[in-house]
């Protein structure tokens, strides 16, 4: 049941990313044909198939000038959903449009994955990820800072990257855990069986996989559970990254934060900050 739980949440989570996404690319279109006259749009929902939103740059007389078609499904999947299709069914699914995939593949470390009971291990996700490479299918991970659990951040941070080195995501999305009271996760703390991280030690993490990462990759933490927002190109935007994460993370506790980070945390109980299995 817990299981479950996780997923609802995970799912409700990541529909606020990928509709992030989605409006990023639709305003970047929209932008540019905006810059050159007026802009019609229209759209049509495609349900479990492709939908579409159209563009049309008109003149002053309503006379259609250029115009831009936006299709696309937006989906998200565990790792254990892509091994559950052969591959013929993976490259089908391309070909009807399915790309962008988003996978919640959490953290690559064992240890972690295995308490958590997600049902798959770190050589999974690098086989999983293959098999989209070979379907043509282009993918993003989702990754859960926090995961791996307080005094574990980094060492789940350099897993993670061993791990994601190894395949070819266009972009790597981070939010921080998040544990609620009605979780099995809280229920393993209460009962002094996990230990959660501390903001900073996640901020912490998050700066590690940073620096680990070699794949050429977009990195953003911009789920809603992020104390900190940053998002850039890596390799090329390294130094930039981990530096906005080591300028928030160290200095000595919440009294040290920036303004937004203690406004954040004001008025949240630590036991229900970090989202559990």
């Amino acid at each position: 049941m817990f299981q479950l739980a996780l997923l609802l949440g995970a799912m409700f989570l990541l529909q606020g990313v990928l509709s992030v996404i989605q409006m990023r690319h639709f305003s970047k279109e929209f932008v540019k044909l905006r810059r050159q006259g007026k802009v019609a749009c229209g759209r049509k929902s495609g349900g479990f198939h492709a939908g579409a939103i159209v563009l049309f740059r008109i003149d002053e007389d309503g006379v259609i000038q250029e115009g831009r078609k936006l299709m696309g499904v937006t989906c998200f999947a565990r790792v254990t959903d892509v091994g559950l299709k052969r591959d013929e069914e993976l490259r089908r699914l391309r070909e009807l449009g399915y790309d962008g995939l988003t996978l919640g593949v959490e953290t690559g470390d064992e240890e972690a994955l295995a308490f958590m009971n997600k049902g798959y291990g770190a050589r999974d996700v690098v086989e999983q990820a293959g098999r989209l490479d070979e379907a043509g299918m282009s993918y993003s991970f989702f990754y859960l800072a926090g995961i791996s659990g307080a005094g574990r951040g980094v060492e789940g941070a350099l897993r993670s990257a061993e791990v994601f080195n190894q395949t070819r995501p266009r972009r790597v999305g981070s939010s921080m855990l998040t544990i609620f009271p009605s979780s099995a996760l809280y229920r393993e703390i209460q009962a002094g069986r996990w230990r959660e991280e501390s903001e900073l030690e996640k901020l912490e993490e998050l700066k590690t996989l940073i620096e680990n990462l070699e794949i050429p990759t977009r990195f953003e933490t911009d789920g809603a559970s992020n104390l900190v927002r940053v998002q850039g190109e890596l390799p090329q935007d390294r130094e930039r990254l981990s530096g906005a994460l080591d300028c928030r993370g160290r200095r000595g506790g919440p009294a040290g934060l920036p303004g937004q980070l203690k406004t954040f945390m004001k008025g949240i109980p630590l036991t229900t900050q970090a989202s559990g299995r």
